[in-house]
């Protein structure tokens, strides 16, 4: 049929076609089985698409089988404009596919994702996000590996490997599988361009309702590095209807980590410091019942990158309000109080004193007075020992 033919047709029943109907499918499937070629095709479905057609998933599916088998064909032939009608027609069939969430297509629109290869990365990428709507679970498994090798890829041709990212990432999203985290979140922190990496990060929310245990991979795992543990560990922090103890869970971990790592070069020490003192605000924060956090503050303390993380660790310990928590609070505090006594102690040390007091009061705990008794009969200030006494108030209210 001739192009000029096809468009009258479309033109005459383009203001007719309102509703979908069994007739309705069965004419433009007429007119799509006797189109002289593939650029009239897509008119055709473009015209569907346009009139909001559905039921047609049958239809659709049998159009793409067909289509796929001319693709093996094609490969043999050096038409390019050919070829690439075929890619676009692809591409609008993709569409409708997904749009009709018409799972028998799925084997079809994964041959065609293998079909296109690096060639046509808009079709690619439609077929990709068709498979991730029909939610096919077969090829969950498949996508994350397109992804995962795009993440790493050596940037031969950054425009085509983005548009074949980017449609990955829906699909996982559309998947709504956990096991799409990981890949999708080194996406968000990886070598593209603001608009992948920002479409990653928001299809995060989408792809796991609770990331914790993909959070907690990427903390322990030695092939992410500081800046994306940073990044994951952040996340977890921000997303809001978390429950509270998963969030603890996650900085019990990263603090464990930070402090068992030894980077060589100053960069990857001040972000690692940076880990430690998020996870030991989200301690602070969310509290914590695993007892091995108390050892890990006071290991904190001991070896902080800076005053402002040994502060830290102090306020977390305080907010425990524990027995275990007073008693890694005295042990920081006799080992001040020595350096005192015999005037070593540095006005910065001093300060971490003033931090100390205050956080035994927050404890309410009745065994904070022995700590805060010590600060009092020490040749502290009288500022200090005011503190120390106005603390001791607070623990007798309790």
């Amino acid at each position: 049929m001739k192009r000029g033919i096809v468009f009258l047709f479309l033109l005459m029943i383009s203001a007719a076609v309102v509703f979908a109907s069994a007739e309705d499918v069965a004419m433009f499937k007429l007119l799509y089985d006797n189109a002289g070629d593939y650029a009239d095709r897509s008119a055709i479905l473009n015209q569907m698409m346009e009139a909001r057609l559905t039921g047609a998933g049958e239809f659709y599916a049998n159009a793409l089988n067909k289509l796929v088998n001319d693709f093996i064909n094609l490969q043999n032939t050096n038409n390019a404009t050919e070829k690439e009608a075929a890619a676009d027609l692809a591409m609008v069939l993709s569409r409708l596919l997904g749009a009709e969430k018409y799972t028998p297509a799925a084997g079809d629109l994964w041959r065609l994702v293998d079909l296109l290869g690096n060639n046509y990365p808009l079709a690619k990428a439609e077929a990709l996000m068709a498979l991730g709507r029909i939610r096919n679970m077969t090829y969950l498994p498949r996508v994350i590996r397109i992804l995962d090798a795009l993440n790493i890829a050596p940037n031969n041709d950054k425009l085509n490997e983005e548009r074949v990212a980017f449609g990955a990432i829906i699909a996982l999203e559309k998947f709504h599988d956990p096991s799409g985290f990981i890949p999708v979140f080194v996406a968000s922190e990886g070598r593209y361009s603001d608009r992948i990496k920002t479409q990653a990060k928001q299809s995060l929310p989408y792809i796991a309702e609770n990331p914790t245990s993909f959070v907690l991979e990427i903390i322990k795992g030695s092939e992410y590095n500081y800046s994306m543990k940073y990044t994951a560990l952040d996340s977890l922090n921000r997303m809001a209807r978390l429950d509270k103890s998963n969030k603890a869970e996650a900085a019990v971990a990263a603090l464990e980590q930070g402090l068992a790592a030894k980077p060589p070069s100053r960069p990857e020490q001040t972000t690692l410091a940076n880990i430690r003192k998020l996870a030991i605000n989200m301690i602070y924060s969310y509290k914590t019942a695993d007892t091995s956090v108390y050892a890990l503050l006071e290991r904190a303390y001991d070896n902080g990158f800076d005053d402002t993380e040994k502060i830290y660790a102090v306020n977390a310990l305080g907010s425990l309000g524990t027995d275990e928590s007073v008693d890694r609070l005295f042990n920081i505090l006799k080992t001040l109080n020595t350096k005192r006594q015999s005037g070593a102690i540095r006005p910065q040390e001093e300060q971490i004193v003033r931090e100390i007091i205050s956080a035994l009061g927050k404890t309410k705990n009745p065994k904070a007075k022995l700590p805060l008794q010590s600060v009092i009969s020490t040749n502290y200030t009288e500022a200090i020992k005011r503190l120390a006494r106005t603390a001791i108030t607070e623990v007798d209210k309790k």
